[in-house]
């Protein structure tokens, strides 16, 4: 089978991983996936968009960081010619089965060639323009990028998001639900295992004989570390042996530092610093408990998974989308969003309990290899394209090799 793969970021950090394993879970099935990027960007190199990425990203990064909005905003539009040129140039060498794209605000270049090329369209929507960014938006642009968003909509024959609060804002934005799967994000079994040494780096920060709770991720407000730090200092007295690793950087790493130093626990919370998806690994082995201590009602944290995957019972607040894939009291515990007593109860519960820690991680790994891992989300979205009503769309079943179902 030959599939497009078209997106609009720049390929670094949870979208980059989330993009490569989803083309490489295809490939191994066998498929041709064609992709179809920024100019200067490329998933495969995770430099793509920084100092080897050239003149255009150098652009880009100026554009997206000191222009006013709206100019960015009909930069991002204007990148329909771009990206439109080269997915009919790709349509008009070879059949594709489908197209498969990520969506982003004004990106309507995938939906108009993918209808003129009769060929299935896959979006993959994280956000819309009806829900929270990171990034606010100019109000002067708005009612363009909704007709756009609602043209493209219109024009989609399947839709994949990672919440169950993404597939309702959806319906309600008038998308059939029939078009719509949750496929929540997910984890390498084989690249996240519980075989992992993680020796080497107990021993580097002298976590021997200690209860090791960690986090990965960036040190943004989002993520709610300063809760984290608040709540850990409360337990530490009781539970002496109890530490935390917290694996990255990020704008509020100076301002966590000062806490955990006026706190007086600089010898309890250790910040190794950023370090490459590859070595992630090896973090999370050392980790006894692993732990979102923030998320939203609409993002669905890869961390999570990894962390299930290596055999770690996850700690993490009572959002819709944790709860697709952690149930309480099996694969971890979920503690009610910001409420610091909650997240305590359940840090104790497992720092006291080492045969607990054990039967959670044990069931994380085994829901991973059953139901969130790349393998079957990439068959799901074969499956969705079966299930494609569109006229003119021919079934991708016979195609699709025995080994993947």
């Amino acid at each position: 089978m030959n599939i497009i793969y078209h997106h609009r970021t720049q390929g670094k950090g949870v979208e980059g991983v989330h993009i490569r394993e989803i083309v490489r879970a295809w490939q191994k099935m066998g498929h041709k996936v064609e992709m179809v990027e920024p100019p200067a960007v490329s998933v495969w190199n995770e430099s793509s968009g920084n100092k080897k990425a050239g003149f255009p990203a150098k652009v880009y990064k100026i554009i997206s960081r000191y222009v006013p909005e709206i100019v960015f905003e009909i930069f991002e539009a204007t990148y329909n010619f771009n990206a439109g040129g080269r997915l009919r140039k790709i349509f008009r060498k070879d059949k594709y089965s489908f197209l498969y794209e990520r969506y982003a605000l004004f990106n309507w270049s995938g939906a108009k060639e993918a209808r003129r090329a009769g060929v299935p369209l896959v979006l993959e929507v994280n956000y819309t323009n009806h829900t929270p960014l990171y990034r606010r938006r100019s109000s002067i642009m708005r009612p363009f990028v909704n007709l756009a968003e609602k043209w493209i909509f219109k024009n989609a024959d399947g839709f994949i998001v990672v919440s169950t609060y993404l597939k309702k804002h959806l319906i309600g934005l008038g998308v059939d639900k029939e078009k719509i799967i949750v496929l929540t994000n997910a984890a390498d079994p084989e690249k996240f295992s519980p075989l992992t040494d993680g020796r080497e780096i107990r021993s580097r920060y002298e976590l021997d004989g200690r209860v090791v709770t960690g986090f990965v991720g960036g040190f943004y407000p989002w993520h709610g570390l300063d809760l984290l730090i608040d709540s850990f200092k409360s337990l530490a007295g009781d539970c002496a042996d109890a530490v935390l690793l917290l694996v990255g950087d990020g704008p509020m790493k100076p301002s966590l530092e000062k806490k955990v130093l006026e706190s007086g626990l600089q010898d309890r919370v250790y910040f190794p610093g950023t370090i490459s998806h590859e070595d992630l690994p090896k973090y999370i082995s050392a980790f006894d408990i692993a732990i979102m201590p923030d998320s939203n009602e609409y993002g669905s944290p890869m961390k999570i998974f990894e962390y299930m995957a290596m055999g770690k019972p996850v700690v993490a607040p009572k959002f819709g989308p944790l709860e697709d894939g952690i149930t309480h009291g099996k694969e971890g515990f979920l503690f009610e969003p910001q409420n610091a007593n909650d997240l305590v109860s359940c840090l104790r519960r497992l720092i006291d309990n080492a045969d607990l820690r054990r039967e959670l991680g044990k069931n994380g790994r085994t829901r991973i290899m059953d139901r969130h891992n790349w393998q079957n989300n990439a068959v799901s979205v074969l499956d969705l394209v079966d299930s494609s009503k569109g006229k003119g769309k021919e079934p991708v079943t016979a195609q699709r090799p025995v080994s993947a179902k």
